[in-house]
């Protein structure tokens, strides 16, 4: 998929994800939903040949949903629970990938 098809899917994790939360700032929140949209492709910035960059780690929903988890984890352990819409938003936009 291109890149411009990725940034699609993030636009619509974002427009769910600020129905549901009205008080988050939008501008943030549309950031987060397209970068996680394009983090799967990260693997283009090492140099990985595109028609071999779906058989890298990034592209497995275990790392994405490890990466998910810790970070969940760490946010909740030290309160910074007004993050984890932001986490959510990001992780969505990483599976609708």
């Amino acid at each position: 998929m291109v890149p411009i098809a990725h940034l699609s899917a993030g636009l619509a994790v974002y427009k769910i994800s600020s129905i549901s939360n009205l008080q988050i700032e939008n501008s943030i929140l549309m950031g987060t939903a397209l970068l996680g949209s394009l983090a799967p492709d990260i693997d283009g910035l090492f140099g990985s040949k595109m028609k071999d960059h779906r058989y890298t780690i990034f592209h497995a929903p275990i790392f994405w949903l490890s990466i998910y988890l810790i970070t969940h984890a760490l946010l909740t352990t030290f309160g910074y629970q007004q993050f984890l819409t932001y986490l959510i938003t990001f992780i969505i936009g990483t599976f609708i990938h």
